[in-house]
């Protein structure tokens, strides 16, 4: 690796993070939630077989954002190998440096085409990549909480176990309806507001 690796060829990659991430884009990241995800969600989710069991899957608008930066990461790293091209420890030290973005991206693509969640009168059915296939009957959950960093609904289930549950999903609205028929209120509340009512319901 070259002696000025860390000194100078570390401004772009920490330039353009700071671009992407930085306080000051909190706004724009803010202003595509709130303005383009959120207003693109089916409230009802996709039915399954007999429309017994629905699934609360991605939209296109979370799958195409996903896409974008999955490729945006891999046009990134990949112009800093190609320049590095023959310097082994320099690529080396390019991939070590962008490993979180890279498993972030990942991440991200898997949870947006790979993982399922679907809801039915029996509960809360998680199949996550990274994780055994996890069940919640609506009488285990303990409390629904929202965290508002990572835009997820959590679900707690009694013994301590929780559950993550993206608010970008489809189906909000078909989770309410499980909720207020199957879960106590005080159990719920705080994210009432965050959940759509289904048109049968209004």
């Amino acid at each position: 690796m070259h002696a000025g690796w860390k000194a100078d060829s570390i401004i772009l990659p920490a330039g353009l993070g700071s671009m992407l991430f930085g306080r000051r884009n909190k706004g724009f990241i803010d202003l595509i939630w709130t303005r383009w995800i959120l207003p693109g969600r089916r409230p009802e989710g996709r039915p399954l077989g007999d429309g017994k069991r629905w699934r609360l899957e991605y939209g296109s608008r979370p799958r195409a954002m996903a896409n974008f930066f999955g490729l945006f990461w891999v046009v990134v790293v990949g112009a800093f190998v190609a320049a590095s091209w023959g310097d082994r420890e320099e690529i080396v030290g390019w991939l070590a440096f962008f490993t979180l973005p890279i498993i972030g991206a990942l991440w991200s693509l898997a949870d947006v085409h790979v993982a399922r969640v679907e809801v039915d009168d029996a509960g809360i059915h998680f199949h996550y990549p990274w994780r055994p296939t996890a069940h919640v009957g609506w009488d285990q959950i303990e409390r629904v909480t929202y965290n508002e960093t990572m835009r997820w609904f959590v679900i707690r289930r009694r013994r301590g176990l929780r559950l993550r549950l993206s608010a970008a999903r489809d189906g909000p609205g078909r989770l309410r309806s499980h909720l207020r028929r199957h879960v106590e209120p005080i159990r719920w509340a705080t994210v009432a507001t965050r959940l759509p009512r289904l048109a049968d319901e209004e």
